[in-house]
């Protein structure tokens, strides 16, 4: 008799990556080291499933069971994209000689009832389908974090634009609608559909563990009951990206909360094996509260069209003051930046992309203006409350040591978040780097610093923004290899940055938004 072979069909941000870490360390269930085999609907293309198999190869490698992973990756290797699905392929890909298997793809909690029901018939006796479900708010929240930060290019939050077109599309609304694919999966597949509230993941990974074991009937790893805490602890909080990923403010959540409402009520009307105390009312209530709430969102100085509020949400200031950042915020985007609100200048910023170290030490530390002070590691200016005035008025170091040593903590703290933000995100995400000096620029230097940020990512392009238009060149002009110029009709005097010049930015935003490879990464970005 064949072993059985158990789906989790998620739901996406849910708990299922914690699932696929916790069962990979149990000898008794095979877990293909592929997390979302994706068989039975958005199969990955060939050089994508390519990439992925050459490096799971390496990673299995020396695994007690390495044989009976590489023969899954061989079979892997041999479905194809475009073709039908069947249960003779699946079998023989998911069958392990021994024990039963654990497929985890999220994405089959969309599959039509039809094949739901090839599924029913075609997997072996005893075969258990698990759905992890979460906090409405709090599973969404992490979908859009995923969407547009991790998945994204995005620095700061989306727009409320932004999140309207994410709420529409069908397939997150398919993702919320937890009692539709309740309804689809329990007609057929009875009481082998098992929901699983994701709270336990958190509150009780421990518990949890024990019962996905119990519910498909295999044996933990012998020392279980020994195990820490710590290794329990469920997936979000081990993702490092999530340290730089912005949260979402109480006027976002509202948006997200009256989207679902609609669709949570039918669950919660409906809902009644979740456990005791159930917790779909109580996600419910929550939504309402969220719903409910009365701090609207600042509203922009000109509405902008969705691809440059999209490009700004893509964009990183250079400098080399605050001229970029306080047009961000009369556009009502307030992202957290390393350099947004400092004073940089081009030879600094060129020492620090050749070789990032930490900023901010105290002994580095003078006062440059109120309200300021000079690191003297690069040579930036950051705002900072170390900054007071002696009997004679000038200048100096809070001279409070207690006062002094609080202060530069705090500080300190958020200069290191930001550059380990910074530095992420220039690996990571593909970002239009902005940059301008009211003294001028060469383009000797610049170019050069399109290299260093090419080094990281070779997607990124560098906006140069001059203040001394021509009009005979166009408003955005290619100067090839990822450096862009454009044109303001003035700068802001550095002692009003906010001075600034709104048409002339949104003109070169505006531009650079349509210009193609641009338009093409917002485009990618939104898929």
């Amino acid at each position: 008799m064949m072993n059985p072979i158990h789906l989790c069909i998620g739901a996406p941000r849910a708990g299922t990556t914690w699932l696929f870490r916790e069962m990979s360390e149990h000898p008794a269930l095979f877990l293909p080291r592929v997390k979302e085999v994706r068989y039975w609907n958005n199969r990955r293309n060939d050089l994508d499933r390519d990439r992925v198999i050459e490096r799971t190869r390496k990673e299995v490698a020396d695994l007690t069971d390495s044989a009976d992973h590489l023969g899954w990756l061989d079979r892997w290797a041999q479905v194809q994209q475009r073709e039908p699905f069947n249960i003779p392929e699946y079998l023989n890909l998911m069958s392990v000689s021994g024990r039963p298997s654990l497929d985890i793809s999220p994405a089959y909690c969309f599959l039509p009832p039809a094949r739901i029901q090839l599924l029913r018939d075609g997997l072996p006796k005893g075969s258990k389908v698990l759905y992890l479900i979460r906090d409405p708010l709090d599973r969404l929240s992490s979908q859009v974090k995923l969407h547009f930060h991790l998945h994204g290019m995005y620095r700061g939050n989306p727009s409320t634009d932004d999140l309207a077109a994410f709420l529409d599309n069908k397939n997150q609304q398919r993702r919320w609608d937890y009692a539709r694919v309740i309804e689809n999966w329990a007609a057929v597949f009875g009481d082998d559909f098992i929901p699983l509230p994701f709270d336990n993941v958190v509150r009780n990974p421990r518990g949890l563990t024990s019962q996905v074991a119990d519910l498909l009937n295999v044996d933990l790893r012998a020392d279980n009951a020994t195990r820490s805490d710590d290794d329990f602890t469920h997936s979000e909080s081990n993702q490092n990206a999530q340290a730089w990923v912005t949260n979402l403010a109480r006027p976002e959540k509202r948006q997200l909360a009256e989207a679902m409402i609609p669709a949570i009520t039918t669950f919660a009307e409906h809902q009644t094996n979740l456990g005791q105390p159930n917790p779909a009312q109580r996600w419910l209530d929550k939504l309402h509260k969220h719903a409910a709430a009365v701090e609207p969102r600042k509203a922009p100085a000109q509405e902008l069209p969705l691809p440059v509020q999209q490009l700004m949400r893509m964009s990183e200031s250079l400098g080399d003051n605050c001229e970029y950042g306080f047009w961000q915020r009369h556009q009502a985007y307030e992202p957290s930046s390393l350099f947004r609100w400092a004073i940089t200048r081009i030879e600094p910023l060129i020492a620090y992309l050749e070789k990032p170290t930490p900023l901010f030490a105290a002994a580095d530390l003078s006062p440059h203006s109120p309200g300021m002070v000079d690191d003297a590691s690069f040579g930036f200016k950051f705002h900072s409350k170390l900054v007071e005035r002696d009997d004679d008025g000038q200048l100096r170091l809070l001279t409070d040591k207690a006062a002094f040593e609080a202060i530069h903590a705090d500080e300190a703290a958020k200069i290191a978040h930001l550059q380990v933000k910074f530095l992420a995100q220039m690996k990571r995400q593909t970002g239009l780097y902005v940059i301008k000096a009211n003294a001028g620029l060469s383009e000797d230097r610049l170019r050069h610093l399109v290299t260093l940020l090419h080094r990281h990512n070779k997607t990124h392009h560098l906006l140069w923004v001059t203040d001394n238009p021509d009009e005979d060149r166009p408003i955005l002009a290619d100067l090839g290899d990822g450096l862009l110029q454009a044109s303001l009709p003035h700068f802001a005097p550095y002692t009003t940055a906010d001075a600034y010049h709104p048409h002339g930015w949104i003109q070169i935003m505006q531009a650079a938004a349509e210009h193609a490879p641009i338009a093409d990464q917002i485009a990618r970005m939104q898929r």
